[in-house]
């Protein structure tokens, strides 16, 4: 059996406006939080790791190449990363928008 883990952080960040979103953030040890928030995942059960997140966050703060690259040297594993077009209100919504593309 295949397992896809979604890590859903597609929100508007409205809670600390004037920033990058939260999982964009950069913790002490230099991770990045959507990094550091999964370390205690066995990701080994996990054939693919799908990150949904917001277009205008990647064109604003990263890029995918950026990404991808700092969340294969933090995790040893590769991520998709599905960029939304809007924000969404919670993750269900993205998840829910993550499955029907």
């Amino acid at each position: 059996m295949s397992y896809t883990l979604i890590l859903p952080v597609a929100g508007k960040s409205s809670r600390f406006p004037g920033m990058r979103p939260k999982w964009l953030l950069t913790m002490p040890d230099g991770k990045l939080m959507l990094e550091k928030a999964i370390e205690g995942i066995n990701l080994d059960i996990f054939s693919r790791v799908l990150v949904v997140c917001l277009k205008e966050h990647i064109e604003q703060y990263a890029s995918i190449e950026n990404l991808k690259s700092s969340f294969k040297n933090a995790t040893g594993r590769d991520a998709d990363f599905l960029a939304l077009e809007n924000a969404t209100s919670s993750q269900s919504e993205t998840l829910y928008k993550a499955l029907s593309l």
